[in-house]
């Protein structure tokens, strides 16, 4: 699910590359619409975008059956931006199974304090 809006990665390119990418995005696209990615390839270092987010149901769905699944503290969300790689033809390609998964973030436990929030 996307959390930011279009444009959240203009965020830490110059302000001379954002308007030259935004000059030729118009130029070949004749809009004014940028997407992200205009400024994702004019990026020198990376980008790390934390957001917190409080959860809420959909509209006319807040006394669904799941609704106490919500959290009730804010959840954070995050999104990453990286510069193009001066080695664009060397493709990687990662794959980390549930065991890597847990020996980096630990097991799926609900810690005490979220549990209690559930059962109330």
């Amino acid at each position: 699910m996307r959390i930011a809006s279009r444009g959240i990665e203009k965020a830490g390119v110059s302000t001379s590359k954002a308007l030259s990418a935004e000059r030729k995005y118009e130029l070949d696209n004749k809009s004014s619409n940028f997407p992200d990615k205009i400024y994702r390839a004019e990026r020198d270092r990376a980008l790390l975008i934390i957001h917190f987010v409080k959860a809420k149901a959909p509209k006319g769905k807040e006394d669904h059956q799941n609704s106490h699944l919500i959290p009730k503290d804010p959840v954070l969300a995050w999104g990453i931006s990286l510069p193009r790689s001066k080695k664009p033809t060397e493709k990687v390609k990662y794959i980390v199974n549930s065991q890597r998964y847990t020996e980096l973030f630990g097991s799926d436990d609900i810690d005490e304090e979220m549990e209690d929030t559930l059962n109330e």
